[in-house]
């Protein structure tokens, strides 16, 4: 009776270990933010997904470990996009071994399923950590890449099937370059640094794809090697389009065009640093008594000027046809947790719904110290920020310095 009473124990305490080991299930549902990321367990590096709950007033971040589910992996090179599909169903892309690019789709009421999307669409085979980018749009789904041949390609669902698409000729690419890719009315954008080092933008207008070199048109700054991308097609009243990067000089740099005509323009706002290198840039834009406030996030550190230990987000803005920037300090505000590294990203932002956005990052101590790293929603409520957190696994390891986390976060819309 004894030994039976001690293996009911074991078997106990055994399920109890497992049960506190395993993270939250994330309660995903319509209209809130989805945070991709990966973190390596028992030699794998295991998927999870992050979703908010309660997204309108304080809150809460819950978290599933998306490869127990399917037994699939990233690469520990991989990077993440993910994009909503429809009010049922989400998905996200990465980068699995072997080089092929993968979606974990999930459906509301059945669950998550897997798609090889290399093996489905066939064509060219990823550039190992390529960055990737995604939406969909009136003609369908949409995940851009670098391919091994150094020429950008999308993987295109009709609606029916996917396939594999070259946009730009191989070798056109420059090495160290990131990726911005969004969708505006019927209009597609795809930025990144091509070979020489200016920034190129292709576009789609419904017929055919175009590929533009936007340093040679606007005769401005070119970007510092490896910068990262953001803009947008944005304004329908104005027919702006902006797209922001960190030129050579060290400074924020906006290329628009107004009527055919490209310029460039610093973002540099007086007594504030500049930003980090290399550090992720988010735009958006918010509503105002004349037309539209522009804004620009991105980060500076890795020691800010405030003295805080770590990085810390600024978002630049300025009105419509005026290049007066000013700037606001979400991560001063409140006292909320410092990013550990380049890698924030940029939360929901409609221009039918036009907000403040939220910014998502990872936070905490690193290399496994208390308390662990967590991702981070730094979010607006009545005007002022605030953040919650979701803690990880403590075997995640965050590198600390200037290297990015693979981060990637959207809504489910």
């Amino acid at each position: 009776m004894k030994k039976r009473w001690m293996i009911y124990v074991s078997v106990f305490a055994c399920l109890m270990v497992s049960v506190i080991a395993q993270p939250a299930q994330a309660q995903c549902s319509s209209s809130s933010d989805e945070i991709v990321y990966a973190q390596p367990i028992a030699g794998n590096w295991n998927l999870f997904i992050t979703c908010s709950v309660g997204i309108f007033t304080n809150p809460t971040l819950e978290t599933t470990n998306v490869s127990s589910i399917l037994g699939v992996y990233a690469s520990s090179s991989s990077q993440f996009t993910g994009w909503s599909i429809s009010s049922s169903q989400f998905a996200f892309a990465f980068q699995g071994p072997g080089g092929h690019l993968r979606e974990a789709l999930y459906t509301a009421g059945t669950g998550w399923a897997d798609i090889d999307l290399t093996a489905t669409a066939g064509g060219t085979a990823a550039a190992s950590g390529t960055p990737l980018g995604s939406f969909t749009d009136s003609y369908g789904q949409h995940v851009f890449f670098f391919a091994t041949d150094g020429s950008v390609h999308q993987m295109y669902y009709n609606g029916s099937s996917w396939t594999n698409q070259t946009l730009a000729a191989a070798s056109s690419i420059s090495s160290v370059s990131k990726m911005a890719a969004y969708a505006f009315n019927s209009d597609e954008f795809v930025i990144y640094e091509g070979i020489g080092g200016h920034v190129r933008q292709l576009s789609f207008n419904g017929s055919g794809w175009t590929n533009t070199d936007l340093t040679a048109a606007t005769d401005g700054e070119v970007p510092v090697n490896g910068t990262a991308f953001t803009g947008a097609d944005a304004l329908p009243v104005s027919g702006v389009e902006l797209v922001y990067f960190i030129g050579a000089d060290g400074n924020v740099h906006e290329y628009s065009e107004v009527n055919g005509e490209w310029s460039d323009h610093a973002v540099v706002v007086s007594g504030l640093p500049q930003p980090a290198p290399n550090a992720q840039l988010v735009f958006y834009v918010n509503p105002a008594s004349s037309g539209y406030d522009y804004f620009v996030s991105y980060l500076t550190g890795p020691y800010s000027y405030d003295g805080a230990d770590g990085f810390e987000i600024f978002a630049a803005y300025r009105p419509d046809n005026a290049y007066s920037w000013n700037a606001i300090d979400p991560t001063t505000q409140g006292g909320e947790p410092n990013p550990t590294a380049l890698n924030v990203t940029l939360g929901p932002v409609s221009l039918e719904f036009p907000d403040y956005p939220d910014y998502i990052y990872f936070s905490g101590s690193i290399g496994g110290k208390t308390p662990p790293p967590s991702v981070t929603l730094l979010f607006v409520d009545n005007g002022l920020w605030h953040a919650t957190s979701s803690a990880l696994l403590s075997s995640y390891d965050i590198t600390e310095g200037t290297n990015a986390v693979p981060l990637a976060s959207f809504q489910w819309q």
